[in-house]
């Protein structure tokens, strides 16, 4: 599913698409989309269940937190502490929080298997703009050109007129965007899981 709509585009844009364009249209969000997660890191907008097998190793333990690799969570139900159901774990933000912390067992990691719910329900407003930009500016290439291609125009002036363009059909989020949504968005588990 793409992180915004064709609705959301042609407003953005202030036009109707016609049939063909919203076609184009189309495949240019799911290509921002597909940019985005890579770009980010995480499959984070996704709702869905899943049990995942966390594995900690002892040089990481006694510690009372352990962070989950899919965020954001919204709940979790049986967490298993070793192969044995534990009540005493609790979500903090994103992490699973034992207060007496949790433990090796027989084979020198502690393993912790928990069901959890996971994702946005809704694309975060800032994710769904940025879908936007970047789709529009693929429509704008094959109006400018009639195909993907180094006809992006990354900087035009009058004065001594000059055009300056994009590489051959690039997607690009500016670099200070990209690092504030990897720090609200992205996925910074580094613990190894299994679905």
């Amino acid at each position: 599913m793409a992180f915004a709509s064709i609705d959301q585009l042609s407003t953005r844009l202030g036009r109707t698409l016609t049939p063909a364009e919203a076609d184009m249209a189309s495949a240019f969000l799911d290509d921002a989309t597909a940019y985005m997660r890579s770009a980010l890191g995480t499959q984070f907008i996704e709702s869905g269940t899943a049990t995942v097998t966390l594995q900690i190793p002892t040089t990481q333990l006694p510690t009372t937190r352990v962070r989950l690799p899919q965020t954001p969570v919204r709940t979790i139900s049986d967490v298993l502490l070793n192969g044995v159901a534990d009540t005493a774990t609790f979500l903090v933000g994103d992490d699973l929080y034992r207060p007496s912390g949790f433990r090796a067992g027989t084979n020198g990691f502690c393993t912790v298997t928990v069901t959890m719910d996971y994702g946005f329900t809704k694309v975060p407003a800032d994710i769904m703009a940025w879908c936007c930009v970047l789709a529009a500016g693929q429509l704008a290439m094959v109006e400018r050109s009639g195909m993907l291609s180094s006809s992006g125009v990354k900087v035009e002036s009058l004065a001594d007129y000059r055009v300056e363009y994009m590489e051959s059909g690039t997607m690009h989020i500016p670099a200070g965007v990209l690092d504030r949504m990897r720090a609200l968005y992205g996925s910074n588990a580094s613990l190894s899981h299994s679905r």
